[in-house]
């Protein structure tokens, strides 16, 4: 055998995405959908559509967007203080992307929610969820400091979701529950609290149970109140933030 023969070739993930479209694009034909509809749907013909993609890469604590122009935001932000590690989950997909693995511990830092403090600011925070940063901080002074950075940071980006949002139009944040040190630190209630302070309305926060047999992350066969990570992720809450017509 040839030396380095056996060595697997990496494929672009570009290229593979390319391939997943077009036998999704085939799958829909199989299932009747005519070459008309399919026009309207096909990637290779997005000039024939209405409406043209654009994907773009940015801060979301500084979008690249004009003021009052999104018709609605639907997003996912990270847990608070990494109670998922994002980077072990994302590590091998920024390398397939292109990102030297010697990038990966200084881009874990920035992002949103994690342990890091040096060189963040801390935003003024209301007074609920400024109580929940001060009983955090009776057990865990450090880890009330990193909670502090978790919510200042979505407050930026509440507040940058605002900017750009339309009057009249709403915003829609699915968080999980998340637990620091055995302490609820109740993100649902201070996310709102935080996005009514900048000038949302807060309607309703929806919650939905999450079967532990059935989730993303493995938790074990057999339950296990004192696993960090089956204290957390039962649930998760959908809140809707309804930017008012009216200033």
């Amino acid at each position: 055998m040839k030396e380095g023969s056996y060595l697997k070739k990496i494929r672009s993930p570009f290229e593979e995405f390319e391939k997943k479209c077009m036998q999704s694009l085939k799958n829909m034909s199989e299932n009747g959908l005519n070459s008309d509809q399919l026009s309207m749907r096909c990637l290779p013909n997005w000039e024939n559509a209405r409406i043209q993609p654009d994907i773009s890469m940015c801060n979301a604590k500084s979008l690249l967007l004009n003021d009052e122009c999104v018709d609605i935001i639907i997003t996912s932000p990270p847990y608070a203080s990494h109670a998922i590690d994002y980077m072990r989950a994302h590590k091998f997909s920024l390398v397939w992307l292109g990102y030297a693995i010697r990038e990966l511990s200084e881009r874990r830092k920035r992002y949103v929610g994690g342990d890091a403090l040096e060189g963040h600011s801390f935003e003024s925070l209301p007074g609920y969820t400024s109580s929940i940063i001060d009983s955090l901080a009776r057990r865990d002074p450090r880890k009330s400091l990193v909670l502090r950075r978790y919510y200042s940071e979505m407050k930026a980006i509440l507040r940058e979701m605002f900017r750009v949002l339309k009057k009249g139009r709403v915003a829609i944040v699915v968080v999980g529950e998340s637990k620091l040190r055995g302490q609820d630190v109740e993100i649902d209630v201070c996310l709102s609290e935080i996005g009514e302070s900048l000038g949302f309305f807060v309607p309703r926060i929806g919650v939905r149970r999450l079967d532990r047999n059935r989730r993303m992350m493995p938790v074990g066969n057999q339950v296990d109140m004192k696993s960090q990570i089956q204290q957390r992720m039962h649930k998760e809450f959908v809140i809707g933030f309804y930017k008012p017509s009216i200033d």
